[in-house]
């Protein structure tokens, strides 16, 4: 691996003014950053990705979940559906990176490579869903694809104390969020602050959104936008 500064050609620009009711947030990000929104469940994901391209300056990336043929029947018989529930983000999550690196301006997308199998992979090995060589052959499966694999500039890592997301993924009532059992959304919340803190060499900005509310604060949106031009614009990126 070898790194190199990032150009600074185009920072990204804040401009929160109030106008009666309305609130202008006006972000010019980086030209073809990339970044990835990643975290365990009920953190907020999805909102913040919605503030960045509700500027109509950012291109989404979202999660392939309608696409995904097992979403209905994985959660409620993890043992029959697991491996191939975890073999098909893998592939579509290699083919977002992919795809990232053709779209001309930022692009932000919903989880990345590495969590499918750092994070997932693992938390299905321990609660029984797939044994060790099952494990083995979806990391194996993992090493190939992120080999070539374009890595993504920086991490935007969102978490919340784990009551917190309980309360938020009981109150949004997704489909298939009602098979999940409180043990199962533990170990991925486990699982997620560890990888939070040892995934490299992607510059990480851990964002705790129990204490932002970027829906509903402008001021809490702008202060967001700029801890992510910050990170986009002073880190050192890691490039292969």
């Amino acid at each position: 691996m070898r790194g190199e500064r990032r150009p600074r050609a185009h920072r990204a620009a804040v401009d929160v003014r109030g106008r009666g009711d309305d609130v202008i947030i006006d972000l010019r990000p980086l030209d073809r950053s990339y970044v990835v929104v990643s975290g365990p469940l009920g953190v907020g994901k999805t909102s913040l990705i919605e503030l960045l391209t509700g500027t109509g300056m950012w291109t989404a990336l979202p999660e392939p979940v309608m696409e995904n043929p097992y979403l209905s029947d994985v959660y409620a018989n993890l043992s029959d559906y697991a491996f191939r529930n975890q073999a098909f983000y893998l592939g579509q999550r290699a083919l977002l990176h992919n795809t990232a690196r053709t779209i001309t301006g930022a692009v932000v997308q919903e989880r990345c490579l590495s969590e499918d199998a750092e994070v997932f992979n693992y938390v299905m090995r321990d609660i029984g869903a797939i044994d060790d060589n099952d494990l083995e052959t979806l990391m194996t499966l993992y090493r190939g694809l992120i080999e070539n694999a374009p890595m993504p500039d920086a991490l935007l890592y969102l978490t919340a104390p784990f009551d917190v997301t309980l309360d938020r993924i009981r109150q949004r009532d997704r489909a298939g969020e009602d098979d999940l059992d409180v043990g199962f959304l533990r170990r991925v919340y486990d699982r997620y602050e560890h990888w939070s803190y040892t995934t490299k060499p992607i510059p990480v900005l851990r964002l705790d959104t129990s204490e932002l509310d970027y829906v509903n604060k402008p001021e809490h949106a702008a202060n967001v936008v700029r801890r992510v031009d910050g990170l986009l614009t002073n880190s050192l990126v890691l490039s292969g």
